[in-house]
């Protein structure tokens, strides 16, 4: 799951949660202190890894990241993670009943509000993800492209990371198959973590 899943599994209420949700990768070391008044931020940072172990572990998640390995190794989980939020945005309406255009303004203005309590990271990429509007552009070839590309660029070590929207046109019905397999098994996981049934 990437940026576009992080923010739609927060609830409706676009708050602490889906802010949490969203800039946890970004987060290191005990960050509770932190955010001790805000404990909704804290409650998403902590969803969101959630989110992330139920995902890896995921046997269904596991069939994509593994048409993936042998070109990718360590990066296979990463493309997946990707290649999902560019099949989220095209199955969108499946999903949900807000449309994906409203639920992404919904999104930059809660990010804009809380723009002081964000990494410093993401403070500065923040700016250009509104502008080029990033999470319905994910729904474009163009989109995830760039995405992927610049994703490789960052990463630490050697990788094809760029190459890899090849794989996802070349098996698109078959990652498209696996996502909609999984996409119910994570909402009703969330449902129910945001419920605190799995406390």
């Amino acid at each position: 799951m990437n940026f576009l899943a992080h923010t739609a599994l927060s609830g409706k209420d676009y708050n602490g949660i889906l802010v949490g949700n969203f800039m946890a990768d970004s987060i290191r070391g005990n960050y509770t202190g932190k955010y001790a008044s805000q404990p909704e931020i804290i409650r998403g940072i902590q969803l969101h890894r959630k989110i992330d172990k139920f995902t890896d572990q995921h046997m269904i998640v596991k069939k994509s990241i593994k048409r993936l390995r042998h070109n990718y190794g360590r990066y296979a989980s990463v493309i997946v993670d990707i290649f999902y939020d560019h099949l989220l945005a095209n199955n969108w309406s499946t999903y949900y009943d807000i449309s994906l255009e409203d639920h992404s303004e919904k999104v930059y203005k809660t990010l804009t509000h809380y723009k002081g309590k964000l990494p410093e990271n993401i403070q500065n990429f923040l700016p250009g993800m509104i502008h080029n509007n990033w999470l319905v552009n994910y729904g474009t070839m163009q989109g995830i492209e760039r995405s992927l590309e610049s994703v490789s660029r960052r990463a630490k070590f050697s990788n094809k990371m760029d190459k890899s929207v090849l794989e996802l046109k070349k098996d698109y019905n078959q990652f498209n198959k696996e996502f909609n397999q999984f996409y119910p098994y994570v909402l009703e996981f969330v449902r129910r973590e945001l419920a605190g049934e799995l406390d």
